[in-house]
């Protein structure tokens, strides 16, 4: 097609619906049309688009021919307006260097006469019989003339540094904007057939690949009486080539391969999720390529194209994370500007003040702190996707964790990190513990008291946890001696104890059991705990 008939567009996008692997941009643009065919080529566009998603609407009173797309390997022919605008800085840069240059080179010249008066009169002082009071004068005249002028050059050389630090950080924005220039673009072909000749505002749409969004959430406490304040995030990259400036955004849990083929829904098996079997969706998706559509106004389907575009599965390079078989759509109130470099920009989506029950837990076998534990109602009605969570308790960063929906229930439980103020021990009572040797078998007996202390200003709740062994032979026998009234799993010997402390409150708790085994047979009883250990460089 003669470039000379075609009418080129250039557009950015006004909307973006962001998914969690790709993205939908949406174009609004005035199309001048004259009656008959009219050729209209869409330019400078992501090299990533996926064909088969491109979308216009024109009217009723406008047929559309064709549509096809190709890939430009040859890069912008114009240089974008963003990297002239640094082009041009750049030049002013390099004008204001030139004349500070000319600057030193006039504060040189006068250094240098002043240094020839100073000789000359050095010359002429024996023969002039000048005083020395005149000498003694003309010395500071000379030395401030000097500093001044020393200072003068100083000045210059300080701004010229400044200067070429500015060229320098410009240079690399502006290779920057090069290497995007020169990266490919995608064109759009559209030709349509108009009955009269007037302008239309159309609508178009098309999905690229190189964009996508994570949750990420801040969850704030302030004491456990207190509501979570729970922020939930999206944090946005685009890597299309093609920056976003001021767009509406959207973010959607949905499948971007939607098409028009209707989903088939299979068996739906409940099992205990130790054996289930988590993926994203209800049903099962099929990837068939939706067929050419042609209709008075509106086009969704093919492109025409010499070259396979984009036709690779989205899913490679990804990882799964569970999500409501519901989409969800999160309409962002702010605009924004997304660059395309691939670096991840957090979006606020939404802020909750999440009621909590809060409780704490420790296991002093293994750790002698004791955790607060918040147990947040009502996470359901938030949309949330499996992702990552920043902890803050009173104003202090605690650390990350991870939100795990598969284990979730009624109650979305997290970790607000150690509180010192709730001290727990663990004893070994060594004058107590004994090894007795009877006939062919050997008895060992252990003795250990923890004990808890709450020195918080306010009652708390506390669940400790302990263990007593589980025999895995029938030649060893566990005889469980005391547990302070712990409630006990004997399939795996784990104690529990849920207790109640008022504000300076403490506890103790007693723990024994024995074991026994053959004489001629070694047991390895003590169990450790394997910790990582760093070289110090």
């Amino acid at each position: 097609m003669p470039k000379n008939l075609e009418n080129l567009v250039e557009s950015s996008p006004m909307e973006v619906t962001v998914f969690l692997s790709g993205a939908e941009l949406k174009h609004q643009n005035e199309l001048k049309l004259t009656e008959g065919q009219n050729i209209f080529r869409f330019v400078r566009l992501p090299a990533s688009i996926n064909a088969n998603s491109i979308s216009f609407n024109l009217g009723e009173d406008v047929k559309i021919i064709s549509v096809s797309g190709e890939t430009n390997y040859n890069g912008k022919v114009e240089i974008s307006p963003e990297r002239q605008l640094l082009e041009d800085l750049m030049s002013d840069f390099e004008e204001e260097i030139t004349k500070i240059n000319n600057e030193i080179e006039a504060l040189q010249s006068e250094k240098i006469l002043l240094n020839k008066n100073i000789d000359r009169i050095g010359s002429n002082n024996s023969a002039n019989n000048v005083s020395v009071a005149d000498l003694q004068a003309f010395a500071t005249h000379y030395r401030n003339q000097i500093r001044e002028v020393n200072d003068n050059i100083a000045t210059q050389n300080k701004k010229i540094k400044e200067q070429n630090k500015k060229v320098e950080n410009t240079l690399k924005n502006v290779e920057k904007l090069r290497q995007k220039d020169a990266m490919p673009t995608f064109e759009i072909l559209l030709i349509v057939d108009a009955k009269e000749t007037k302008s239309i505002l159309t609508k178009w749409s098309y999905v690229i690949n190189d964009a996508g969004w994570s949750p990420a959430y801040d969850l704030r406490g302030k004491g456990i009486d207190k509501p979570i304040h729970f922020t939930y995030k999206g944090n946005v990259y685009n890597n299309a080539g093609v920056d976003w400036n001021n767009i509406k955004l959207k973010l959607s849990t949905s499948d971007i391969m939607q098409n028009a083929t209707p989903p088939y829904i299979t068996s739906w098996k409940i099992n205990f999720e130790e054996a289930a079997h988590f993926q994203n969706n209800m049903y099962q998706q099929q990837h068939n390529v939706s067929r050419m559509s042609k209709m008075a106004g509106s086009f969704v389907g093919n492109v025409n194209e010499e070259t396979d575009l984009y036709a690779q599965n989205m899913g490679e390079n990804s990882s799964d994370v569970v999500v409501s078989e519901l989409s969800t759509e999160f309409e962002i109130k702010e605009l924004y500007n997304i660059p395309s470099d691939n670096m991840a920009y957090a979006v606020e989506i939404n802020e909750y003040e999440l009621k909590a029950d809060y409780s704490y837990l420790s296991t002093p076998k293994m750790d002698k702190d004791a955790f607060l534990m918040a147990k947040i109602l009502g996470w359901e009605s938030l949309n949330l996707i499996e992702g990552e969570a920043t902890i803050y308790y009173n104003d202090t960063y605690v650390g990350k964790t991870y939100i795990n929906l598969r284990r979730a229930d009624d109650l979305l439980e997290v970790s607000l990190g150690r509180d010192k103020k709730v001290i727990v021990n663990r004893v070994k009572k060594q004058d107590f513990s004994s090894k007795n040797f009877l006939s062919n078998a050997i008895t060992e007996t252990f003795i250990y008291e923890l004990s808890v202390r709450n020195t918080n200003t306010m009652p708390i709740e506390l669940e400790l946890k302990d263990q007593v062994p589980v025999s895995g032979n029938s030649e060893i026998t566990v005889e469980i001696l005391e547990v302070s009234a712990a409630a006990i799993n004997k399939e795996n010997g784990l104690l529990f104890w849920k207790m109640n402390l008022n504000a300076g409150e403490a506890k103790t708790f007693k723990l024994s059991y024995a074991i026994k085994y053959p004489k001629n047979r070694k047991v390895s009883i003590q169990r450790v705990k394997i910790q990582k250990q760093y070289r110090k460089m």
